[in-house]
C-alpha cells in the first residue's frame, strides 16, 4: 500500500475529561458473577449466565486467570466465593468474601473471549 492508498490519521487528540467513568452499583449485580482484578483497586464485574453449572463457571474464572494474567474470584452466591490467584499456581482458593472496596468497571462476558 502506497501512500496514497492509506487513509488518513486522526490527529485530535481526546479530552480524557470527556470519558464517563462510574462505579457499578453492586447492589443490582446479580449471582453468580466473575471479578477480575485489573490493576490495583481496580476491579471488572462480569454476570455470569446463571444456568451455568458450578464446575462451567469455575472453569471460566479459571480460563480467565490463564489467559489475561489476572487474579480472580467467581462469586457464586452470597457468602460463597473461589479465588484463583494468577502466582499462587491458580489453585482454586474457596472464601466467603469477595473482593470490595476500589473501582468497578462492568464488563460483558465477550471481553473476556473465552470461546464459549
Amino acid at each position: 500500500m502506497n501512500d496514497q492508498e492509506r487513509p488518513a490519521q486522526d490527529t485530535r487528540k481526546r479530552d480524557v475529561r470527556t470519558f464517563k467513568f462510574r462505579t457499578v452499583d453492586m447492589s443490582k449485580i446479580r449471582y453468580p458473577y466473575l471479578v477480575v482484578r485489573l490493576i490495583p483497586a481496580v476491579y471488572g464485574i462480569t454476570e455470569l449466565p446463571k444456568d451455568w453449572p458450578v464446575a462451567k463457571l469455575l472453569e471460566t474464572g479459571l480460563r480467565v486467570c490463564y489467559r489475561e494474567n489476572k487474579d480472580v474470584c467467581v462469586v457464586l452466591e452470597p457468602g460463597k466465593c473461589c479465588y484463583f490467584d494468577r502466582v499462587g499456581g491458580r489453585i482454586p482458593r474457596h472464601e466467603t468474601v469477595p473482593p470490595s472496596g476500589g473501582f468497578t468497571l462492568r464488563m460483558d462476558l465477550e471481553s473476556w473471549d473465552m470461546g464459549y
